[in-house]
């Protein structure tokens, strides 16, 4: 099935996982991410935010995977982002130290 959809789209099926699929991504992102998310790893959203050119990053702590999509903080966040009233930090670099709990804005 694989062989089949590679062929068919003309893509190799590793350009369709993430984080390298977003190498080439202009497109602005703010990735939010939870310390406690037991679903998805929070290094693999620091992986996406770190290969996503220009991303910002935003990491909450006790909402764990779904909750923070309910939090209004991060709404309150998401829609700031969006409407370019705040700059969030770039993504902690390898070896860098961060906390979480807190928005990082720079501006």
């Amino acid at each position: 099935m694989q062989e089949r959809l590679e062929h068919r789209l003309g893509y190799r099926w590793s350009e369709f996982e993430l984080p390298q699929s977003v190498a080439r991504v202009r497109a602005a992102a703010l990735v939010i991410h939870d310390a406690g998310d037991r679903d998805v790893l929070p290094a693999s959203g620091l992986a996406l935010a770190r290969a996503w050119p220009g991303a910002r990053w935003l990491g909450t702590r006790g909402l764990g995977h779904l909750a923070i999509l309910r939090d209004p903080t991060v709404v309150n966040d998401a829609v700031d982002f969006i409407a370019d009233r705040v700059v969030f930090a770039p993504p902690p670099a390898r070896g860098e130290l961060f906390a979480y709990g807190a928005p990082a804005p720079i501006a």
